[in-house]
């Protein structure tokens, strides 16, 4: 008896270890995954990042599911009753720390930046203490010229910030920018970027990902998703839960509306909270997106078909419904939407927190 204990305490040590194992995806990492079955942190490879030639899954033909460029798949959310669509760019499982690195700007005494100095990174990412979160800190330094390159690794700038007679240090804004590989940028396609929920056009994207700076001499780019995106508790990001519809199996997350917090473009740093979607529940789509249905539906999930008064509400697409009988016999307005934090606690649906931290970008207006 003693020996059977024995085993099975060993074994249940085993499966903890294997579970509490950190992890730590960056683009780079979905870009290239080991295979179409890899999991990052509940995200398959091709729901996270689509590459060219690829279907895009919310796009609502197969000519214009096509994409025409690596990139960032734009996912569906919601915050208070509006839709914020979203990409990921870091996902962290088991991780004990995510911190803020310092970013250094070159500066001339006249606070111009030297035409060919950029931006320098202090870690690059992969260094065990890299995250898309920094504080950006400005060097003015008086040796600066335009006919130099500035610097290209945290040892030229550490160098030149110990002379303080030739050097001023500025603090700067927190700022959310994730290192992107060479040609990745957000997935499109023909017809450009769209809102997966209500279909609309996203404009102005290119800069999140064609942004060049230095780290440890190498060139790199990087998202500027900017400021004004996270807080800080000292040298750590402050994270905010958001939520996402799994079924009772659990993971892979659905491709449904993430419910996310107030303010949701200054909370880049979020936990994932699971919520287990009701077999009673359903998810609206309007009947302009049959093709979207059509792969709701073959997921198993509750789609019914709204009656023409209910047929084409773009901006509830992708949302779950506790009522869904509201879309066919009664007016819209009737039905109980899961939309914010509020009507996720007030809903009664399971939920469940997990070890998972997000990086995220809102990039609706």
């Amino acid at each position: 008896m003693k020996r059977a204990l024995l085993v099975v305490l060993l074994f249940s040590a085993c499966a903890e270890q294997e579970q509490t194992e950190a992890s730590f995806w960056r683009v780079r990492d979905m870009w290239k995954p080991k295979n179409e079955l890899a999991d990052f942190g509940g995200w398959k490879p091709r729901q996270l990042l689509a590459t060219v030639g690829t279907p895009l899954f919310f796009e609502e033909n197969a000519a214009s599911q096509t994409v025409l460029n690596d990139g960032l798949v734009v996912q569906p959310g919601v915050s208070n009753g509006t839709s914020a669509p979203f990409v990921i760019t870091e996902i962290w499982r088991n991780h004990p720390t995510t911190w803020i690195q310092p970013v250094w700007v070159p500066r001339k005494l006249d606070g111009n930046a030297p035409p060919k100095g950029l931006n320098v990174f202090s870690v690059n990412d992969d260094s065990t203490f890299y995250s898309p979160f920094w504080q950006l800190e400005v060097v003015v330094n008086d040796e600066l010229k335009d006919d130099n390159e500035g610097f290209r690794s945290a040892r030229e700038v550490l160098a030149v910030m110990g002379d303080e007679a030739k050097t001023t240090l500025v603090d700067g804004p927190l700022v959310y920018c994730p290192i992107i590989p060479d040609g990745v940028y957000v997935a499109r396609n023909s017809a450009g970027v769209h809102d997966p929920v209500t279909g609309g056009t996203l404009d102005g994207l290119e800069q999140l990902t064609r942004n060049e700076a230095w780290a440890e001499n190498a060139q790199l780019f990087y998202g500027g998703f900017g400021a004004g995106r996270f807080t800080a508790n000292g040298q750590l990001p402050v994270a905010s839960r958001a939520y996402f519809w799994v079924t009772s199996e659990g993971e892979p997350v659905l491709p449904l509306a993430a419910v996310l917090p107030a303010q949701p473009k200054a909370k880049s740093f979020v936990t994932r909270v699971d919520m287990r979607i009701p077999p009673t529940a359903g998810v609206y789509v309007p009947s302009s997106r049959p093709d979207l249905r059509e792969k709701l539906l073959n997921l198993g999930l509750r789609v019914p078909a709204p009656s023409p008064a209910n047929a084409n509400v773009d901006a509830r697409a992708l949302q779950v419904m506790l009522n869904p009988d509201c879309v066919t016999d009664a007016g819209i307005s009737s039905c109980t939407f899961v939309d914010s934090e509020a009507a996720v606690f007030s809903s009664g649906v399971w939920t469940n927190e997990q070890p998972v931290q997000l990086a995220i970008g809102v990039v609706g207006p």
